[in-house]
């Protein structure tokens, strides 16, 4: 009888208790690429938002839902808000700042080194004497600031090429085809739990 009580009471406490809440998962925010000077746009995508939007979309899907994503809208508003401006990525109290207004743990950023698109040129096909296909070449360093730690915790650098299409798709082919193999770095770094 006693057993039967015990096995009552047990339901009862496991009915009315709460489960423990689960763990947090940081917030990663993908800031505005960075270029020491303008970049050429084609087709109105300027490379530098292009680059935050592709890798943010990348990082979501590879989270794996270890860490969440900030929107791209919610990072362009807290750029917004604080003025930003481009060269800010070099100063680590306005990145710890926007990291606090974007509700951010973690923010990556990105430096757009080089982005070269040669149209090519001429009528005839190499090796006859035409220039060349159309091509794109990006270069890109990406690092990972911690705004608890106040400091980057990591660096990847990368290139991408791409070759045969008009100057619009090849900006954007370069720069994907460059951020693709960050992504397991910075994955393996948003996901350690510290540097």
């Amino acid at each position: 009888m006693r057993a039967r009580w015990l096995v009552i009471l047990a339901a009862i406490v496991a009915l009315f208790s709460t489960p423990a809440a689960p763990a947090a998962v940081p917030i990663v925010g993908v800031v505005d690429f960075y270029a020491r000077r303008t970049l050429a746009s084609f087709g109105g995508a300027t490379p530098t938002r292009f680059a935050a939007n592709d890798l943010s979309q990348m990082l979501a899907g590879a989270s794996g839902g270890r860490f969440m994503v900030a929107e791209r809208e919610a990072m362009e508003q807290a750029e917004a808000q604080l003025g930003w401006q481009a060269d800010d990525v070099l100063r680590f109290a306005r990145l710890r700042a926007l990291a606090h207004a974007a509700n951010a743990d973690q923010l990556v950023v990105g430096w757009i080194t080089l982005l070269a698109v040669s149209v090519g040129g001429g009528n005839s096909k190499p090796p006859d004497g035409g220039n060349g296909p159309p091509t794109a070449l990006s270069n890109l360093v990406l690092q990972v600031f911690d705004a608890g730690q106040g400091r980057i915790v990591s660096e990847t650098r990368e290139s991408g090429f791409a070759m045969g299409a008009s100057p619009h798709l090849l900006q954007e082919w370069a720069l994907h085809r460059a951020l693709v193999p960050a992504i397991p770095p910075l994955v393996a770094t948003l996901t350690s739990g510290g540097p």
